[in-house]
């Protein structure tokens, strides 16, 4: 219904342009802002709250425009930001234009680590949206008591705007939510053409442009040929009032932005490697020959796929395939939950060769994510990950970047061409990783401390455990050396494992098995690892000399359950697969799945044993049909300390097991649990979209 009303309104105010709904868009936007901004005014945690982008700058075009929104809150307490955003979520349900995924929540100590550090989108976001175009509509001004900041770091603020464009288009044109509405998805690239736009002019011409209708006159008189004639067109579409056919006009707007960005960034004046920089790079060693960073045997094939695509379809438009162990988009890239694919072609790349790479990476059936990039000059661009925690790096945080290309360079990371040739002395940003580099250890010191001492670490999801593991390891390896002349960064945990081999008091010989376990966790079969979590906790509480020992009530409380998950089916082998795969993603893995056949004539039975080599099934046959009988005979069946019941219908959160469990381990005296279930948003009849939207309707205003 929520859809359905926004289309009505779009198609009257933007097409037709006619006074009165345009004013009436405008009032409805109005009372909007205000309902939102009294609602969230009732929450003492809020310290700021902004209106950014073009809501702010008078640039809206009415039908089309959203209500974009920053709230920072007084603290980073996780829980906090939590609860202002639960508020925005309601209140996005029964408000078409406040979209939850475009939310932002931010403690004032995230800003003003962002105004000392590299993070292109975030300040871009603060600095530029909030502070120079923004407006504050409630709390104090936080973002006055920052400084302009110096015009070195002009570049950071212009590429985090690309990043943002970048993220815009990735979001609704190439990943997994793909807008289906043809007015907004004009009125999409007209914004992404724009912006692009205005981050090129700010370079070239050093002066900031926040107007897209002035971008693109501007734009339209420096350039020529096929881009000057895709902003024409542009600017066009942009008078019809988005009604103008336009058959090319994504591909157009795909090969704009990329042509567009790599213009942009050869514009930017390049920076000197200071000579502190230079001293601590001389002091890091790296060890790329031998890495052997773990690979999940469905990215394993996946990769295969990508590089047997390029030799039968693509082998003239691209140089190399690359792989790389380094999550770019993740705070800490050296978990191996992650790993990336560098694409580096000879010209840039259509838009349908990079749809059919996305279509054969697909979706991750592993817990070890796979994420696709385009390798230019400067720069990865995203191609297939679209997160709004992690929007920022659309193109690249800067702070492993030079790493993960040293590692590109490095014939180690080549499964097609050759490797990247990397210019050393090209810089268009400050490296902070390398000045921050022994800050870095401390504070990740002092970060992993309360986890060990704390008996929460016992429950973590094994997966999680063992990258917190590995990489506490690897701080202490890092500390041992941070005194020799050469300071030597075990990347991957398999070289964390054997650095610790010379070391004595981290030397165990379970560390191998327990290693062997966290290949099985990434692959997403079922392991031993929770079998050494006690052992990995007392190395852990000994090298950090915290308390050794934990008293029998610790002990008891530490104690892992088994869970078995009951799904009763019936005919509904198809859509059970999806129910099947979002259990093999959970960071906690069922220990086992007992699937209760009610007497199906379909497949069920073959599609239960298709998932016996990712999950410990047991497939039952019950033919006397009904859900209770069903699920009385799982019950029978279980042998799990935790029964879990499971719909052939549901698509699990990947960390909905470990939320189930964590109340158990807490507290003995539990004896049942159970969370929200939510309707999955799909394409259904107005019957289904209004029944969905009422529900949502109703949960939003209790």
């Amino acid at each position: 219904m929520q859809l359905m009303l926004k289309r009505i309104i779009q198609n009257f105010v933007v097409k037709t342009n006619y006074w009165p709904f345009t004013r009436f868009y405008q009032a409805y936007y109005t009372l909007m802002l205000k309902i939102i901004i009294r609602r969230l005014k009732k929450h003492p945690e809020i310290a700021a709250i902004y209106l950014i982008a073009s809501s702010a700058a008078g640039d809206s075009i009415y039908g089309l425009s959203d209500i974009d929104l920053i709230i920072i809150v007084k603290d980073n307490n996780p829980e906090t930001k939590w609860k202002v955003a639960g508020v925005y979520k309601k209140l996005s349900r029964f408000i078409p234009i406040l979209k939850y995924d475009e939310m932002g929540v931010y403690g004032i100590e995230e800003v003003r680590r962002c105004y000392r550090q590299t993070d292109l989108y975030l300040k871009y976001k603060f600095f530029t949206e909030c502070k120079k175009r923004g407006k504050l509509l409630y709390g104090s001004d936080i973002l006055s008591e920052f400084n302009e900041l110096a015009d070195i770091q002009r570049n950071e603020f212009i590429l985090g705007q690309l990043a943002f464009t970048w993220a815009i288009f990735l979001k609704n044109f190439l990943n997994g939510h793909k807008t289906d509405n043809p007015l907004l998805q004009k009125y999409l690239c007209y914004k992404v053409t724009s912006d692009t736009c205005k981050a090129f002019i700010s370079t070239v011409n050093n002066q900031e442009l926040f107007n897209r209708k002035e971008a693109l006159e501007r734009a339209a008189e420096q350039l020529d040929g096929a881009r000057k004639r895709h902003v024409e067109k542009i600017r066009a579409l942009a008078k019809s009032g988005f009604t103008m056919p336009a058959p090319t006009l994504l591909s157009d707007t795909y090969a704009f932005c990329v042509r567009m960005i790599e213009t942009t960034v050869e514009q930017m004046p390049h920076i000197r490697e200071s000579s502190v920089e230079k001293q601590i790079h001389t002091r890091i060693d790296f060890d790329f020959e031998n890495l052997d960073f773990i690979v999940s045997d469905d990215n394993r094939r996946k990769m295969q796929a990508v590089v047997a695509l390029v030799r039968e379809k693509y082998r003239e438009e691209v140089r190399s395939v690359l792989v790389s162990p380094f999550d770019l988009l993740h705070n800490d890239p050296l978990d191996e939950e992650n790993i990336c694919l560098f694409i580096v072609p000879q010209r840039p790349l259509s838009l349908e060769a990079i749809m059919e790479f996305n279509a054969v990476i697909g979706e991750n059936s592993s817990p070890q994510q796979l994420y696709l990039y385009m390798l230019t000059t400067d720069m990865a661009i995203s191609l297939n990950r679209f997160d709004p925690g992690l929007i920022h790096s659309a193109l690249f945080p800067l702070e492993w970047m030079d790493v993960v290309l040293l590692y590109l360079s490095n014939r180690s990371s080549v499964l097609l061409g050759q490797p990247l040739e990397y210019d050393k002395t090209r810089k268009l940003v400050k490296n902070y990783f390398s000045q921050e580099l022994l800050d870095w250890v401390s504070q990740h010191e002092k970060i992993v401390r309360k986890p060990i001492s704390d008996q929460e670490l016992i429950r973590w999801p094994a997966i999680e455990f063992q990258g917190f593991f590995w990489h506490a390891l690897r701080l202490k390896l890092l500390e041992a050396s941070r005194n020799s002349e050469r300071m030597f960064i075990p990347l991957s945990s398999k070289q964390v494992c054997r650095q610790c081999r010379k070391l004595t008091e981290l030397n165990s010989p379970w560390l191998e098995e327990f290693h062997e376990e966290y290949e099985k966790d990434l692959n997403g079969v079922p392991s031993h690892s929770e079998a050494y979590f006690m052992q990995a906790i007392a190395l852990l509480k000994k090298i950090y000399n915290l308390d050794a020992g934990a008293s029998q009530q610790d002990t008891a409380i530490i104690k892992r359950l088994r869970i078995s998950v009951i799904i009763p089916t019936f005919n509904r082998a198809e859509i059970l697969k999806e129910a099947l795969s979002s259990l093999v993603l959970q960071t906690r893995i069922p220990d086992e799945v007992v699937i209760v056949d009610n007497n199906s004539s379909d497949n069920t039975k073959e599609v239960a044993e298709g998932f016996k080599h990712r999950l410990n099934i047991r497939y039952v046959l019950e033919r006397t049909q009904g859900t209770s009988t069903a699920r009385n005979t799982g019950i029978r069946n279980a042998s799990g300390d935790i029964v879990v019941f499971f719909d052939d219908d549901c698509v699990a959160e990947k960390e909905w097991l470990h939320y189930l469990e964590a109340p158990f381990l807490r507290d003995p005296s539990i004896g049942m649990v159970g969370g929200e279930i939510l309707a999955c948003r799909v394409k259904g009849t107005l019957v289904e979209d209004y029944c969905i939207a009422d529900a949502l309707l109703r949960v939003g205003m209790r």
